[in-house]
């Protein structure tokens, strides 16, 4: 099904659905591993928090080694050389080597630190301001030098270094012996520009040493933008007081501008012939954190003109007194509110150990109140994250707390006493939760763990009779309480089914249900109404408090994954007009007796998930489903999209463009695909559920796409930008292919004519098919008798390496690796790089390989990120890790060997969570970032130790992360897209 931009979107027909769900199922499932409970969440989550913020890293450095001086009754102000102490205070081996080459700004000689065991803290001394003119001290930053053997070959930055002015001392953590130097920012803002200038060159640079022309464009730049500034009358007298132009004013440099900064403009180049940037500009990074200017910026989408859907929306909660406010959970973007009908929403939410929203409630006694269940509840589909427990907001959202733990972690509804804000119920996955404290305590029945233990799919209460609870439980029917949900004593139940003869169903027959309670209707809260059934598609009312029930037209809304979308609404002030919503919405206005009573209401996005109508202007009520918010001002007879400022949508797959940092497209759950064009402008393509995305390299406007289970129908491409697209050629595709079927480019860049003659690839199951004509026909890797070419598991990963097209490598969901050679056109062009009864074979099992992350400059040099249950070493040949599992690996000889890369010290790893997504910075080895379900975590020393990088990201999975020119993008399942400057 293709749509343009301006035309309403057409959600996919439910026959085409069903299967489609399980697929997703199963994607969600193999990511999370069957593990992803609360406590390994919770476990995650509390290890995430602990591990030092990127820019937060130097500050707990200084103070560390200060208190560490402090101890060993050290005197700062009698340290006039480098000193290295072990953390008892014990002075290590340390030796000042001769300086071979002048470097701009740094402000110590090459320090040698000798072999160690555990951490050690090094202390520089920073000279006087007049000693060093022209650089900001403040700054001052250490890098290490590669040696023999370096597992990166490259100049890292140390992390865990800083500044305190105080004592005028550079105090650094580290971790092993090397080669140090400190290096400070220059002062010179034309200086800096020069620097900043090469910086954003660097690819032609390296494009430069490549052809034999070492510094051609690195002295041009040095030329046009320092020469030029230093003879600007406007600018003599500034540059001559700042020392620029003159000899001496920078330690062991001397001569013109361009002399002094020849070496950190030129590239430093290693024997092995690589070309790697110069500390100094490796630090750049580093001083924009210091200066506030290298956070993740939320880049959208965010609706617009034309928009058919932006992300996933379970509950909505009406403001009990102002039907303009709205609070809405996001299914994986937490909580926002609008205070304009929709117009405009804002964030409550970010930081929270998990954003994943199953259920909301706001007191209608006190509405400063709220109540959010992180966790979200999908029956037998489960594609959700569960949750860490129940958030309790005493500010109207401005703050939350956790409430104290319940046992279930996937939630579908909550629910406050009507007269009593610390009185709530919450329906779990293992039981009807209830606290009259606010969350403090929660209340169990005799023999049960909660009120009423099992799957609970939806509570209501009684408005005039709040004592009055109905409860529905998966395959087992609606349960009524008149004691407010407690045994009122004397070994007295206090709950009993709804299943009489003339009743409810029960058992399996009752399936996912779903309730909905009058108000100020004809029966007020005596009127009950119920969705229910093996596929949601059975409706029953009841006037006189579920003692007898009448069934409603049969299969209105009723769709085989009602655990997924199953929703019923009453008016609050005509219990006739009914909501009744699956895939599609529909209404009737008399009751709904028979099916021509029922209106299927059109405009709006697929997968209903809540109506909420204002308590106080009936008419006024609002639709939730996996495209957003819908707003009536009818009853429901119309609806307008009211999702503006909501960046909620949900990215399986994200691609950045290599020549323009602006361009980029994503596939995201049931909204298609987005496309954002270099003005920051996205346009929207609706199309079921958008999955695996590619932007061309050479032209940023082509862009190729699938959607759920894409091989052979759902393959798409567009050549102007997502205005409009084609489906791709069938000729030559068989088979089917995973929920998320991935596509990838060969990265050769420039193509002539991309759009006829783009090498790429499609993935099936097992299957891989190439094609040389950018779609427009197929051929299956295959071997010469015409044997496919099949993986051990579903093939869950594939990357070319940018330096070297001819190589890829591809990882499957049993945890297999394969390197391919020359364009991995036939099938004896791929190498299972485990095979079966080798030592290596034991590294990875059967957990998938969720991204391959290739070095741009290096074919060789391959990372894997292992989603689920990572790799634990029971047993394992040659392993040891005594932190127990891991989730990353890296080999520097084309997967000949591997590494582990999750850290080596408690403290400074990974945590033990799904890791979905891994990224290499574009010119520095060692710098490599992996995405995971609690956020970016950033390595600068090839995987030895990790540092959490949320400055400013929302605590939104992150399914996906893209390198484009200088950015690196990161795509969460339920907050957009994110990206941050390298």
């Amino acid at each position: 099904m293709a749509t343009v931009e301006g035309q309403s979107p057409q959600p996919l027909k439910p026959t085409r659905r069903v299967p489609g769900v399980y697929g997703r199922s199963r994607w969600f499932a193999e990511r999370l591993g069957p593990r992803a409970e609360l406590d390994r969440l919770e476990q995650g989550l509390e290890h995430a928090s602990g591990v030092p913020d990127v820019s937060a890293l130097a500050t707990v450095a200084v103070a560390e080694g200060l208190r560490l001086l402090a101890r060993s009754q050290w005197d700062p102000s009698g340290i006039d050389r480098p000193v290295l102490l072990d953390a008892t205070g014990r002075r290590l081996p340390l030796e000042e080597t001769d300086q071979k080459e002048a470097q701009v700004c740094r402000v110590s000689s090459p320090l040698a630190l000798g072999p160690f065991n555990g951490e050690a803290f090094l202390f520089v001394p920073l000279p006087f301001e007049d000693a060093l003119s022209g650089a900001d001290l403040s700054s001052t930053a250490l890098v290490r030098r590669p040696g023999p053997g370096d597992i990166t070959g490259d100049v890292i930055v140390v992390d865990t270094a800083g500044v305190d002015m105080t004592t005028r001392l550079l105090i650094a953590k580290v971790v092993e012996g090397g080669r140090f130097e400190a290096y400070a920012r220059p002062v010179d803002p034309w200086l800096v520009t020069a620097l900043r200038t090469v910086d954003l060159h660097w690819d032609w640079i390296v494009a430069e040493h490549r052809l034999g022309v070492a510094r051609e464009l690195p002295d041009r730049i040095c030329q046009v933008v320092l020469c030029a500034a230093s003879w600007r009358d406007v600018d003599r007298e500034r540059l001559e007081r700042a020392g620029v132009g003159s000899p001496g004013a920078w330690p062991g440099l001397s001569g013109n501008v361009c002399d002094r900064c020849l070496d950190a403009l030129g590239p430093f180049v290693l024997d092995r012939g690589q070309v790697l940037k110069p500390p100094v500009l490796k630090l750049l990074p580093k001083w924009g954190w210091w200066t506030g200017t290298c956070g993740w910026e939320p880049i959208g989408p965010t609706p617009t003109a034309g928009f058919g859907g932006i992300g996933r929306v379970s509950q909505l909660v009406v403001h009990p007194k102002d039907p303009n406010e709205v609070f809405a959970a996001a299914a994986g973007g937490g909580i926002w509110r609008s205070r304009d009908g929709g117009l405009h929403w804002s964030a409550l939410m970010s930081d929270q150990p998990t954003l994943t929203m199953g259920g909301l409630a706001v007191a209608s006694s006190n509405p400063s109140i709220m109540y959010a269940a992180s966790g979200e509840d999908g029956g037998g589909w489960d594609p959700a994250w569960p949750g860490v427990g129940i958030y309790r907001s005493v500010n109207a959202g401005g703050s939350w707390q956790l409430t104290t733990p319940v046992p279930s972690d996937r939630f579908s509804a909550v629910v406050v006493h009507p007269t009593d804000p610390a009185t709530v119920y919450v329906a779990g996955n293992r039981g009807l939760h209830k606290s009259r404290d606010g969350g403090t305590t929660w209340t169990t029945n005799p023999g049960q763990s909660s009120l009423l233990d099992g799957q609970v799919t939806d509570v209501v209460l009684a408005h005039d009779a709040p004592d009055r609870v109905y409860a529905a439980l998966h395959g087992n029917g609606v349960w009524q309480s008149l004691s407010g949900g407690e045994s009122p004593g004397g070994g007295t139940a206090a709950f009993s089914p709804l299943n009489g003869p003339g009743q409810l169903p029960s058992g399996s027959d009752a399936g996912w249900t779903k309730l909905a309670i009058g108000s100020a209707g004809a029966h007020g809260s005596q009127f009950l109404a119920a969705k229910m059934g093996p596929n949601g598609g059975r409706i029953f009312r009841s006037v006189d408090s579920g003692t007898s029930w009448t069934e409603l037209a049969p299969s209105i809304a009723a769709v085989g994954y009602d655990e997924w979308c199953s929703v019923i609404a009453v008016r609050p002030d005509d219990e006739n007009t009914l909501l009744a919503g699956a895939v599609t919405l529909f209404r009737t206005t008399n009751g709904g007796a028979t099916a021509a009573d029922w209106t299927e209401i059109t405009g709006v996005h697929a997968d209903q998930q809540d109506v909420a109508f204002s308590p106080t202007s009936p008419e006024t009520g609002y639709l939730a489903n996996d495209g957003g918010v819908y707003r009536t001002t009818d009853g429901g007879q119309t609806w307008m999209f009211r999702s503006g400022g909501l960046q909620i949508t949900q990215f399986y797959d994200i691609s950045a463009s290599a020549r323009d940092a602006g361009v980029l497209a994503g596939g995201a759950q049931d909204n298609g695909i987005y496309y954002r064009a270099s003005s920051g402008t996205w346009r929207h393509i609706p199309w079921g559920d958008g999955t695996g995305v590619a932007v061309d390299p050479t032209d940023p406007r082509i862009v190729y796409f699938s959607s759920q289970n894409g091989v052979p129908n759902w393959l798409r491409r567009s050549t102007d930008g997502g205005q409009t697209h084609q489906g791709l050629s069938t000729a030559g595709l068989s088979g089917s292919s995973p929920w998320v079927t991935l596509i990838k480019l060969d990265p050769t860049d420039p193509v002539a004519d991309p759009a006829n003659n783009r090498v790429l690839f499609v993935c099936g199951h097992t299957e891989l098919f190439r094609s040389t004509t950018g779609g427009q026909s197929w051929q299956r890797v295959a071997d010469q008798a015409g044997t496919p070419f099949t993986t051990q598991g579903t093939i869950t990963s594939l990357e070319f390496a940018r330096s070297d097209p001819g190589v890829l490598y591809l990882g499957t969901s049993l945890g297999f690796v394969y390197r391919a050679r020359n364009g991995g056109a036939t099938a004896a062009d791929w190498t299972l790089l485990s095979p079966p009864g080798t030592p290596n074979e034991a590294m990875f099992p059967d957990v998938p390989v969720q991204s391959v992350g290739i070095d741009p400059l290096d074919p060789d040099h391959v990372w894997v990120a292992f989603t689920g249950l990572g790799v634990t070493f029971s047993g394992r040949w040659g392993l040891t890790n005594p932190l127990g599992v891991s989730h990353v690996y890296r080999s520097t000889d084309g997967g000949a060997t591997w590494q582990d890369a999750s850290g080596r010290f408690t403290g400074v790893n990974l945590p033990d969570v799904p890791t979905s997504a891994v990224a290499l910075h574009p010119t520095d080895r060692g710098t490599v970032y992996v995405g995971t379900d609690v956020g970016v975590f950033r390595t600068t020393t090839a995987g030895q130790t990790w540092s959490a990088d949320k400055h400013n990201l929302p605590r939104s999975p992150v399914t996906d992360l893209s390198v484009g020119r200088g950015r690196l993008f990161a795509a969460t399942m339920g907050r957009g897209v994110y990206f941050r400057e390298l």
